[in-house]
């Protein structure tokens, strides 16, 4: 059972970020890329608490936790972990709400 579980929405994210890094940097890329958020994800579902508030951009029971140019949004009270969104930060604001 994994450790934490992405929506729909994250998971076009993470299709998305994985067709950006093959199209522009290649494959290794890619495949680094993809390894370092799941990583962040696997620390995320250990430490849930690690993450932070930004009610200016959702309600507070979302946290945010960056990493690189991503911002992952997750809600750190679920089980298992529930990954909402992983926003590149250089595409703006999330507009979780």
């Amino acid at each position: 059972m994994s450790r934490y579980l992405l929506t729909p929405r994250a998971e076009q994210d993470f299709h998305e970020i994985r067709r950006w890094y093959e199209n522009k940097r290649g494959a290794a890329a890619a495949r680094k890329t993809i390894r370092d958020i799941r990583s962040q994800l696997l620390n995320l579902a250990r430490h849930p608490d690690i993450g932070h508030i930004q009610e200016d951009l959702a309600s507070p029971e979302h946290r945010f936790w960056p990493h690189r140019q991503f911002l992952i949004v997750y809600l750190p009270d679920t089980s298992p972990l529930q990954i909402v969104t992983i926003w590149d930060a250089r595409r703006g604001e999330p507009g979780l709400e």
